[in-house]
């Protein structure tokens, strides 16, 4: 996980966006939602 939020963090950086992630993991679908003010995790 912690190579996800290093990517995110890559990907914001250099786009300034609210980044969405939607990462398929044993059957579950995770939707990783990340913003600079704080790191959430947000599971469907």
């Amino acid at each position: 996980k912690a190579h996800y939020r290093e990517l995110v963090n890559e990907y914001e950086t250099r786009t300034g966006n609210l980044v969405y992630l939607v990462i398929a993991n044993n059957h579950l679908i995770n939707l990783l939602y990340v913003s600079k003010a704080e790191h959430r995790k947000v599971y469907i």
